[in-house]
């Protein structure tokens, strides 16, 4: 059943998990070309996208992610593979894609630690500190929002600079006191970064 779009979807991932890049693009095309259902096509564009990526082809990438995001705005899973590649090629587009990633759920500690991942693999961690300093003037009146920047602010500056990352380590120490309970883990979590930044 040459036409059934799951199949070629299916294919394409089964090449996938095998290393074969060539033989999951064309099938993964070959699902996107046949779903008629916007949520599937939407998928198979993102596995496209992905493909392309790691094959180094990021102008495809860019393609195949923006169609899916085109899709469904503003979806997790379609800004994250988005913000990468635009940090990765220093896109026109990273700032606002920045802007929305972040705003999908400031409270959320996923969104901290996949934007740390993103700009230390692209070796931009210098803009996504300016990005959080930049915030911090936004949040003052939550202070949970608050303790999350000074928290990541300071695993940032863990690599340059000591100080400044005890500083925030304790600065985020104080605003969750006042939000949490005190045998939060949160508070574990932050003595230990604290150690870090004291060590020699």
């Amino acid at each position: 059943k040459s036409d059934h779009a799951d199949t070629h979807y299916n294919l394409a991932y089964a090449y996938l998990y095998m290393n074969d890049r060539e033989n999951a693009l064309k099938y993964a095309k070959n699902s996107f070309d046949l779903y008629v259902d916007k949520t599937y096509k939407e998928d198979a564009a993102r596995m496209i996208g992905q493909i392309y990526f790691e094959m180094n082809n990021d102008k495809e990438a860019i393609k195949f992610y923006e169609t899916a995001n085109d899709m469904e705005a503003g979806n997790y899973y379609n800004l994250r593979p988005l913000l990468n590649i635009y940090v990765k090629t220093s896109d026109t587009k990273e700032k606002p894609t920045l802007n929305a990633f972040y705003n999908l759920d400031p409270d959320n500690p996923t969104i901290y630690n996949d934007l740390g991942d993103i700009y230390f693999q692209n070796s931009k961690t210098s803009e996504l500190v300016d990005f959080y300093l930049s915030r911090l003037s936004q949040y003052t009146g939550d202070k949970k929002i608050s303790g999350n920047l000074h928290f990541y602010l300071g695993q940032l500056y863990l690599i340059s600079d000591k100080k400044a990352a005890k500083d925030n380590f304790l600065k985020a120490q104080e605003l969750f006191s006042t939000v949490f309970d005190k045998n939060n883990g949160v508070f574990k979590a932050i003595n230990e970064e604290i150690k870090k930044a004291d060590e020699k």
